[in-house]
């Protein structure tokens, strides 16, 4: 399950299709809002419209049978709510959480996501690297990226 249309949800939707995953994508916007979204990616999507925080509008989406739930929208506290929501209906849920301003990460590591993914603290951290000349491998780039933030804001 894919929570929210933002660039992230965008493109994790598109890396998803090329897999053959089946997933739903839980929106925020309007359902004639939907064939501009399809438009996008280029194929038909299983889209429901609603609150991405409300339980009911995640059980509906099937949260009771989906092995994940992505929060991807742009807002950092409606990922924690989404997140949270999920994990109140299905504890067994994995969880990924996209963290969009780096300032919340403290706030957001409380929601105890499976995942969590900060794209401003990976990239402010290759960029580092990348200036410094430092090597950068498959090992430390995965490292970077599950990790990213950690200690700059316990």
């Amino acid at each position: 399950m894919v929570c929210g249309t933002s660039i992230m949800a965008m493109g994790t939707i598109n890396q998803l299709i090329q897999r053959g995953l089946d997933f739903v994508v839980v929106t925020e916007r309007p359902e004639n809002e939907f064939p501009l979204i399809e438009q996008k990616i280029g194929k038909k999507l299983d889209l429901i419209s609603g609150d991405t925080t409300d339980n009911t509008v995640l059980g509906n989406a099937g949260i009771m049978s989906c092995r994940a739930l992505l929060a991807l929208t742009d807002d950092d506290a409606a990922n924690a709510f989404i997140v949270l929501s999920a994990k109140e209906i299905n504890p067994e849920v994995r969880t990924v959480l996209v963290v969009n301003d780096a300032k919340n990460m403290k706030k957001i590591k409380q929601v105890k996501a499976d995942v969590l993914l900060s794209p401003q603290l990976f990239g402010s951290e290759i960029l580092a690297c990348v200036l410094n000349g430092e090597t950068l491998d498959h090992a430390k780039l995965t490292s970077m990226l599950l990790t990213s933030g950690h200690g700059l804001f316990d």
